[in-house]
């Protein structure tokens, strides 16, 4: 069976939130918001076609075709989607360039190649805020499947922020020692895992995953630690909630922490705010979810992130149905 995959990395936050510490949820009603058929515009590049061995991809022009229609689903290859939106610590002419091997799908600890190059495609993927960058596809077995692993090799990747080049280094933090980071991987691979339980068994399967930039990538001592946070869904499941947050005088609230809970207060995706206030929330499934805007947020590497022209008080978190295969756009949120 062939599995097409749609990756979307996206300039996000990822830690948790602790719902016993929030106040009383405000419930909206879903008839308040304006609702669109969501759909991704798809770009090709000629060195990633050129770059793939075996399996399937398409045309520049068919890869047009899509873009004007947007995705219904049937693809018959993998395709990857690179975004990154609101990447609000990152300025124009800044980069984070990854230099990738492959994509695998992983079922049970073994992993099944869906995307392999003859070379490195090396991608700056602060390029894809609008729109998408398809990166090819093959056939895999149809069984059940854990998730997507995005092969990196960190010797020929960099992260540029202010003109300066940082090597980086992948890894996580052990909250135990003070949030200390502990490199992982090799120098020449380091894999970003997306946990999407999925099954092929029934043909062709679009997913739409998301690593979250925003809070994966930390300059520190002239290093880019990069703790990859990552999240996604199947993409006929999914959907986009984007907003606004405003203080009381109606001013956009910048550099504010949005995050997504599900019921059981676990997090499903998270994004800040843009100088406008605006964010967006991808790579989450259609379902109910609590939306919670912090004005004070510490990562996972310790460092806190500050919103601008916040007031004192927090918004109480909002309840809302996010219906799949839709855009949900929740209004002004009052901070």
């Amino acid at each position: 069976m062939s599995l097409a995959s749609l990756f979307a990395l996206s300039a996000c936050s990822g830690s948790g939130f602790s719902p016993s510490t929030s106040p009383a949820t405000s419930v909206r009603s879903d008839a308040a918001f304006a609702v669109q058929p969501y759909s991704v515009p798809v770009e090709t590049r000629a060195d990633v076609n050129a770059a793939q061995t075996g399996g399937t991809h398409s045309s520049a022009a068919e890869a047009t075709s899509r873009s004007a229609k947007g995705y219904t689903g049937g693809l018959p290859s993998i395709f990857g989607l690179l975004d990154f939106i609101d990447a609000q610590k990152f300025a124009s002419g800044d980069q984070i360039n990854l230099a990738v091997i492959g994509v695998d799908a992983m079922s049970g600890g073994t992993a099944y190649p869906l995307v392999s190059y003859s070379s490195e495609v090396t991608i700056n993927i602060l390029n894809f805020k609008t729109s998408a960058l398809e990166l090819g596809g093959s056939d895999i077995p149809a069984i059940a499947y854990d998730g997507l692993r995005l092969k990196i090799d960190p010797s020929q990747s960099n992260v540029v922020v202010n003109g300066q080049t940082y090597p980086v280094a992948f890894g996580g933090y052990v909250k135990s020692h003070g949030k200390t980071f502990v490199p992982a991987g090799s120098p020449t691979e380091a894999d970003v895992d997306f946990s999407i339980p999925f099954s092929s068994t029934s043909g062709t399967v679009q997913l739409l995953v998301d690593f979250d930039a925003y809070d994966s990538v930390n300059l520190v001592n002239g290093v880019a630690q990069i703790s990859a946070v990552a999240h996604g869904a199947v993409y006929a499941q999914s959907g986009v909630i984007v907003g606004t947050v405003l203080n009381r005088s109606k001013a956009p609230v910048s550099g504010a922490t949005v995050q997504a809970l599900n019921l059981d207060g676990t997090l499903a995706a998270t994004a800040p705010t843009g100088i406008d206030g605006t964010f967006e929330l991808h790579g989450i499934a259609g379902g109910t979810y609590s939306i919670v805007v912090l004005n004070t947020f510490v990562n996972d590497a310790g460092v806190t992130l500050s919103a601008q022209n916040a007031d004192s008080v927090t918004p109480n978190p909002i309840q809302l149905n996010l219906p799949a295969g839709f855009k949900l756009n929740i209004g002004n949120i009052r901070d």
